[in-house]
């Protein structure tokens, strides 16, 4: 994985092994319940972020292993 405190969407896409338009998707829903995004994130710019330390949590706690792991 990245060695950085956030990715980028091609590179959260990657990890996941998901296509980049999912992962915007994804970035767009909210949970109904809280009402909290499904995946968190910022901009910069016009880039997307994800904090690094939310998708490692997300992978450890599905059990799903990562797409360099494959």
């Amino acid at each position: 994985m990245v060695n950085a405190a956030f990715l980028s969407v091609s590179e959260v896409a990657r990890v996941l092994g998901v296509s980049e338009r999912h992962v915007r998707e994804l970035l767009r829903r909210r949970d109904p319940a809280t009402g909290q995004p499904v995946i968190p994130s910022g901009r910069l710019g016009r880039r997307v972020l994800v904090p690094r330390s939310w998708l490692e949590e997300f992978v450890a706690s599905s059990g799903a292993r990562l797409e360099a792991e494959r």
